[in-house]
């Protein structure tokens, strides 16, 4: 991704305008997500990417049921 300098994320709702909406909510509420417990032993990769700054480490973790943690260092 040459020229890429940076990606903003916000959750709908913490600001006062967004660029982007997408679709109308629903009457319908989605129950709470709960964290999984952590297994004692995952499996994963670690890729380096080289940035502007150095490079950075990301890690993705995987349990039987899917990623389970996403770590990054720089």
């Amino acid at each position: 991704m040459e020229g890429l300098k940076g990606i903003t994320i916000y959750r709908d709702g913490s600001r006062q305008s967004q660029v982007l909406t997408i679709g109308k909510k629903s009457g319908k509420t989605e129950g709470k997500l709960a964290p999984r417990k952590r297994p004692k032993i995952t499996k994963g990769i670690t890729e380096r990417v080289s940035t502007g700054c150095g490079y950075i480490y990301v890690t993705v973790n995987f349990d039987e049921q899917g990623i389970s943690e996403v770590f990054s260092t720089l």
